[in-house]
């Protein structure tokens, strides 16, 4: 998740990385979740992979996605 101070300083409140937009803070938690599960991407617009040759999800985990709560 991202800081909400971090997430207010950007132009668009978009991720740099992705270009998710993020959920708001409606109970003043300090972070933003990504409200789409998107790769990352290189500056040059191709998909970050890892080692096995996955995409590389921004803003979450395999495991942390969908979990705790709901906007």
């Amino acid at each position: 998740m991202a800081a909400t101070r971090e997430v207010e300083h950007l132009p668009d409140e978009r991720c740099p990385e992705c270009g998710s937009g993020f959920a708001q803070d409606l109970i003043n938690r300090g972070f933003r979740r990504h409200l789409e599960r998107l790769p990352k991407r290189h500056p040059d617009g191709t998909v970050v992979v890892d080692a096995q040759g996955n995409p590389v999800i921004c803003g979450g985990t395999e495991d942390s996605w969908n979990k705790g709560h709901q906007d």
